[in-house]
């Protein structure tokens, strides 16, 4: 009910849903990776420390297979 007075301007469980399942397709693309997750980390438009950042980039490359 809430939701038909007011409109959505901005889905930031959406943002961080797709900001979380951002992972590397392989070691040859964690350049690219990074600044993609980057872009994602901005779009949640909330604050984060840089090391915050970092945490969740690394945090993504960690379920790479050895």
């Amino acid at each position: 009910m809430l939701m038909d007075h007011f409109q959505q301007k901005y889905n930031l469980t959406k943002a961080m849903t797709l900001m979380i399942q951002c992972k590397p397709k392989s070691l040859t693309n964690l350049y690219k990776y990074v600044f993609e997750k980057l872009s994602l980390i901005q779009k949640m438009q909330i604050f984060l420390t840089n090391a915050d950042k970092v945490n969740l980039i690394l945090r993504g490359i960690n379920d790479l297979p050895n």
